[in-house]
């Protein structure tokens, strides 16, 4: 495999694909640098925040279960990608996040919320700290330019700070499964790259590795996803990532769309930004309460409004729902208890593991009743529900048989 390259060279030799990644003259979706790839695997693509993505491989089923049971493969290029450097860089994610950042050492990131003034979530992101002085923000596809344009206007406070987005140069791939850190390590050490398989192998979850230091766009991997199994996350250059890309696949993992992966996070119980939590919730009622921290120094946007709101308590909360019947619940669905109207489902779907649908609702004047029986109203019939607390699986029993989910 060649040494990795940064992007000028990259962006001398492929000029067309810049065009259709958002440079200024093009109408299209944007797409990734592994559209090609994806097609030559069967690839169903959909327009997703604006991209070109795959929705499935031709089986979600199948996608589903080698995530679950050996190691599945996405593109998830459109998630946005922030550097932030300088001396103030640290000072103002302090501000922009309800989490610490502070007291992350290099190497290490943390989940955490960016809140207006008033507490409504304005995005869902991780924070890695790169090094001293240099963090990676990643944040949400379908809110990149909204966040930018949210950090930008904060910037004048810190002037030291240089703020880049970084998305449309690199791309990003999310090796998840049992086998993922097995085919990571392989790959690595026909790279050359043995230092970082060694490092990974032992690194718990939220961790960064730079594998390639001192590379003018280095390649990043990080043990997070968005599928509740173990694996990585891949940044890099385009070129170094579509040969792995290659690699995996010959290894076995197999390529998944966005239809495995919303079954997945929803199984666990995570959530999706746009459907699940808008500006228009705190994170009380998102069940994120425990990414804010209250008692950190930095004064952060929203904080006055989140220590009020964490007084009076929320008067909604977001809840899991395990349905009774094969209907599936869908977004908007009414969620009635006794008749009487009680929220609204933001995200359902069919469990394969569970052999059930599942959904998150918002529920009013939530007492915290779990195992309390509700109603889902589905194409015009009150199908039984039971409301749980999320995840949904407990990846330590076996998946449900069809006998017993009958």
């Amino acid at each position: 495999m060649p040494a990795l390259g940064g992007f000028a060279s990259w962006r001398e030799k492929h000029p067309s694909i810049l065009a259709s990644r958002g440079i200024p003259g093009s109408s299209n979706l944007l797409v990734t640098p592994f559209q090609t790839l994806e097609s030559e695997q069967g690839a169903r693509f959909v327009d997703f925040a604006g991209w070109s993505l795959p929705v499935s491989y031709g089986g979600i089923l199948d996608e589903y279960w080698a995530v679950r049971r050996r190691a599945g493969l996405f593109d998830v290029s459109h998630m946005g990608r922030f550097l932030f450097t300088g001396a103030d860089g640290v000072d103002l994610l302090e501000v922009l996040l309800t989490n610490n950042v502070a007291d992350l050492a290099p190497g290490r990131g943390r989940y955490s919320l960016m809140c207006r003034e008033n507490g409504g979530i304005i995005d869902d992101v991780i924070c890695f700290c790169l090094a001293p002085q240099r963090y990676l923000l990643i944040v949400n596809g379908a809110t990149r330019e909204k966040d930018y344009g949210w950090i930008h206007s904060w910037l004048s406070k810190f002037p030291s700070v240089q703020l880049r987005d970084a998305t449309l140069e690199t791309a990003m791939l999310a090796l998840q499964g049992p086998q993922a850190r097995t085919m990571l390590r392989e790959a690595f050490i026909e790279m050359g790259l043995e230092k970082a398989a060694e490092e990974l192998a032992a690194l718990g979850r939220f961790r960064i590795v730079e594998a390639s230091p001192g590379d003018p766009l280095p390649l990043l991997v990080s043990t997070t996803g968005y599928t509740g199994e173990d694996g990585v996350e891949l940044f890099g250059a385009p070129p170094v990532l579509q040969q792995l890309w290659s690699r995996f696949i010959e290894q076995g993992a197999q390529p998944a769309g966005l239809g495995a992966r919303d079954i997945l996070r929803l199984e666990m119980g995570y959530l999706l930004y746009g459907q699940d939590a808008t500006e228009a919730n705190d994170p009380y009622e998102a069940r994120l309460g425990w990414t804010v921290k209250l008692d950190k120094p930095a004064a952060f946007i929203g904080k006055d409004a989140l220590i009020f709101k964490q007084g009076v308590g929320p008067s909604r909360m977001l809840v899991g729902l395990r349905m009774q019947d094969r209907l599936i619940p869908r977004t908007g669905f009414p969620v009635v208890e006794e008749e009487e109207p009680v929220g609204h489902v933001t995200s359902g779907g069919f469990s394969p593991w569970l052999k059930r649908p599942i959904a998150l609702a918002y529920l009013s004047d939530f007492a915290g009743e779990w195992g309390s029986r509700l109603e889902v109203l589905i194409r015009g019939k009150r199908i039984p529900a039971q409301m749980v607390e999320p995840p949904f699986v407990d990846k330590s029993k076996p998946p449900t048989s069809a006998s017993q989910s009958a």
